[in-house]
């Protein structure tokens, strides 16, 4: 579900003997396994912007976006981000699903990093925070939103 409708995700061209890849396909429906190794080719097709995870996820934060933006604080760092990547692009950047995607980004990457370093994922607060990081003698992580 996207905005109150279904949405299709990205369909599953079958070839003759890829029963393999039929049951990754299948098994990103159910849930992502916390314990494969995050290479570059698992979190592609684990995590990628077709993945039920990331419309799971891109939708939980557009429903805290709904609740969270009206806050000063939050419009302030959403217009920071906006204004960063307006310098990257050289032209307006002012996309809630592009902020969304970042955002999720951010958090995976958080997310592995703390696996890299072999400490415990700490609660969101902690992670967004880079806190965590910190801790681990890391200067520099900035805070996501």
């Amino acid at each position: 579900m996207r905005n109150g409708k279904l949405r299709t995700f990205q369909p599953f061209k079958v070839l003759r003997g890829d029963w393999e890849g039929l049951t990754r396909w299948l098994r990103s429906f159910v849930a992502l396994d916390p314990e494969k190794r995050p290479d570059p080719e698992t979190v592609r097709k684990e995590l990628d912007r077709e993945s039920l995870v990331y419309e799971i996820a891109r939708s939980r934060i557009g429903e805290l976006w709904d609740v969270a933006k009206g806050h000063d604080d939050v419009g302030l760092k959403r217009q920071l981000w906006a204004d960063r990547l307006s310098l990257v692009y050289g032209t307006a950047i002012n996309d809630d699903d592009l902020f969304f995607q970042h955002t999720y980004l951010t958090i995976v990457a958080k997310t592995m990093a703390t696996l890299v370093l072999d400490v415990k994922v700490p609660d969101a607060p902690k992670l967004l925070s880079g806190r965590v990081f910190q801790d681990a003698g890391i200067e520099g992580v900035d805070p996501a939103i």
